[in-house]
């Protein structure tokens, strides 16, 4: 029962308990909606959970953890193999460019020395250290330097100079006993000069039993400008004679070959013409495969003109010529006593060996030439010059 404003009792009617009825049932059916939405994230949260498990057993099992183990492992040792592969040839690299180097920066102390050789003449001394600078004979940045300064602060009539070739000669009684050994077992002595040297006594040396000379016709598109000369005055002294060409990869083949073959053409020689590569296509500066290229290109350009295999003149450290020049005839450059030098890869022999840079007596006439052996005797040297003649 209610109280009424009237004061009156009034009894609930049936149609206001049809309608608390029906809201109960609205209430519980909405319970139970939450209950099942609830079941239902429970359950996908479940599922998710089991497909998670089972993906992850899937690489959690033991045999797929050994197989993975094992392949990390093999590409660890392959990585490891790798990288010392590349450490190896990185430090191998180093070296061959390290005694490369030495070997260059010998070779510009020895054009130093034999330019200063002007009969204590330091002007001369002085133009012939400028031609050095000029035509990049001297390629350390700090000697360079160091001499452009000089050159240009100095003043006339002084800097350095050495005396020049006395007028006459030693006989060979003082000549080191290991070179007269070789001479004895068929070697053949003989020198090789270029207008660094000036004049030479080709006839004195003649007298010391030397029996041949190379001498420097060009480089790159320039000429020897004593080439004729030593060429004339070799030849009347009675040696054999060869001309050689410096490479400069910086120039292309053919236009090197035009110059070298004008000058072949216009000099009188007897043994075959050379290409000198010492000082070139070093470091990583040049690729060894297109240098080796180029080299070869000029060489076949020499044989199919003269029809004569050209010779190749280099150091025996030189590691950046691959194995086309093989075919090519080499003069070995190594400084050493000994009954042979020792052959750069891909050569089992050699057919001229410049074994000095002329310091090997007091004599001044040989101390300032370099000295030179032919694989041979007196007579197949002669044998190998008639095959021009």
């Amino acid at each position: 029962m209610v109280d009424t404003d009237q004061g009156k009792q009034v009894q609930e009617g049936p149609a206001d308990f049809e309608r608390q009825k029906w809201l109960a049932e609205e209430a519980h059916r909405a319970r139970e909606l939450e209950f099942q939405q609830a079941a239902q994230v429970r359950a996908d949260r479940e599922l998710a959970f089991k497909i998670a498990e089972g993906q992850r057993s899937k690489w959690s099992s033991p045999l797929v953890l050994a197989i993975i183990g094992a392949a990390l492992a093999t590409l660890g040792n392959g990585a490891i193999s790798w990288l010392s592969g590349q450490s190896r040839r990185q430090l191998q690299r180093e070296n061959n460019d390290a005694q490369v180097s030495l070997e260059i920066t010998k070779a510009e102390s020895d054009r130093i020395l034999e330019a200063i050789k002007t009969n204590n003449n330091p002007d001369a001394a002085a133009v012939n250290l400028q031609f050095l600078l000029d035509s990049g004979l001297i390629g350390n940045a700090n000697t360079k330097q160091l001499l452009g300064d000089f050159l240009k602060n100095r003043i006339t009539g002084q800097g350095p100079s050495l005396p020049a070739a006395a007028s006459s000669v030693n006989t060979p009684a003082g000549r080191p006993a290991w070179i007269s050994d070789l001479l004895k077992r068929g070697l053949t002595l003989g020198v090789d000069a270029s207008q660094f040297n000036g004049a030479v006594d080709f006839a004195g040396l003649r007298a010391q039993g030397v029996e041949f000379a190379y001498l420097r016709a060009s480089q790159g598109k320039r000429a020897d400008r004593m080439l004729k000369e030593h060429a004339a005055t070799a030849f009347q002294g009675g040696l054999q004679v060869g001309l050689y060409h410096v490479f400069d990869p910086a120039l292309d083949s053919a236009s090197q070959f035009v110059n070298f073959s004008s000058l072949l053409d216009g000099t009188r020689w007897t043994l075959p013409p050379a290409i000198d590569i010492v000082d070139y296509g070093r470091g990583s500066d040049i690729d060894p495969a297109a240098y080796s290229a180029q080299i070869e290109s000029f060489a076949q350009l020499v044989l199919a003109k003269y029809k004569v295999m050209p010779v190749l003149y280099f150091g025996h450290l030189r590691r950046d010529l691959d194995e086309r020049l093989n075919k090519f005839p080499i003069w070995i450059a190594q400084y050493q006593a000994g009954a042979a030098p020792r052959m750069p890869k891909g050569w089992s022999d050699y057919m001229f060996w410049q074994f000095s840079d002329g310091a090997i007596n007091n004599d001044p006439s040989i101390a300032r030439i370099d000295l030179n052996f032919f694989q041979g005797t007196p007579d197949e040297l002669e044998a190998l010059a008639r095959k021009r003649q």
